[in-house]
């Protein structure tokens, strides 16, 4: 098993692309970036993506990362 193999994400302008049955990692328009997942409506919050205003949506997103051994931990 290689252990100095690196993979570098690539990131997703198109956040009507990103998965919403899953946590993805977003990044805002203030610089921050974290996980987010996407929060259906209820009752009169969600239908916006974790961590952000309802309206307001991150600049970019990348999958969330499998962890580097996962085939050896399944």
């Amino acid at each position: 098993m290689n252990m100095n193999v690196s993979v570098k994400l690539l990131w997703n302008f198109d956040i009507n692309q990103a998965p919403r049955d899953q946590k993805i990692i977003v990044a805002s328009d203030c610089g921050k970036v974290f996980s987010s997942r996407w929060l259906p409506a209820k009752g009169q919050d969600g239908d916006r993506w974790e961590g952000f205003s309802k309206g307001r949506d991150p600049i970019a997103w990348m999958p969330w990362p499998d962890h580097p051994h996962k085939e050896a931990l399944s």
